[in-house]
């Protein structure tokens, strides 16, 4: 039997090859999912729509966000923008 892990493959010359698949865990509860392709998981990152849709909450709700730091041109930017969008 394979190796965890390890998928074995049968050639029509009658040879044997191991081909490592990829392990990853849903983003969202963790269970481990293999493939080959990603084409293989509909809702890749992911395990489930459920999941997939959970994600998208949280970034909707701002639990997930992505942060950098404010520097000093990115503030004039920012405070440039609000009075642009305050004038019309």
């Amino acid at each position: 039997p394979p190796l965890c892990g390890l998928c074995v493959s049968f050639w029509s010359f009658g040879t044997y090859r191991v081909t490592i698949m990829p392990k990853i865990e849903c983003r969202n509860c963790g269970k481990g999912l293999s493939y080959e392709s990603t084409d293989e998981l509909p809702f890749f990152p992911f395990c489930s729509e459920r999941c997939k849709l959970i994600d998208l909450g949280k970034w909707v709700e701002g639990e997930h966000r992505i942060e950098e730091p404010l520097t000093p041109d990115r503030a004039d930017q920012a405070e440039k923008s609000k009075k642009e969008s305050d004038s019309v």
